[in-house]
């Protein structure tokens, strides 16, 4: 499911307002890192949900390990 939400976040699938809304509560939950002035909010939530989703996978016995962030296609 995450990585379909971050699917239509990168396909603009999702209205700017509603992406601004999302990463807004992902950066209040510490979830995702405040935007910067000039970033992209549909970057910076993709990354978001990518990394959440490698977190729950791991919890789910996925990986053995926690993954390590790795950077989203631009």
């Amino acid at each position: 499911m995450l990585a379909n939400l971050e699917g239509l976040v990168w396909m603009a699938g999702l209205d700017d307002h509603s992406v601004q809304t999302l990463l807004h509560r992902l950066a209040s939950d510490g979830i995702a890192a405040p935007l910067s002035e000039g970033a992209d909010p549909r970057y910076n939530v993709r990354q978001a949900l990518n990394d959440l989703n490698q977190q729950l996978r791991y919890a789910l016995g996925e990986y053995d390990s926690p993954h390590s962030s790795a950077p989203v296609p631009r």
